[in-house]
């Protein structure tokens, strides 16, 4: 759907390129794992200031 938007744009004379700095990664795990964007590293790396947390999911999340 993004890049059908992209491509209409560009057709109809408004120059737009299309950008995949965002692109979703998923483990399919029980819980479900998932990010986007730049690794903390990388984003450090590229001199975007950021905050992270990191937590225990174990501790986080319901046990039934």
């Amino acid at each position: 759907m993004y890049q059908a938007r992209v491509v209409v744009d560009n057709i109809l004379g408004r120059p737009r390129r299309a950008n995949y700095q965002g692109i979703l990664r998923v483990v399919f795990a029980d819980p479900e794992i998932a990010a986007v964007g730049l690794a903390t590293d990388a984003a450090r790396m590229a001199g975007i200031n950021l905050l992270s947390a990191e937590i225990d999911l174990g501790d986080s999340i319901a046990r039934g």
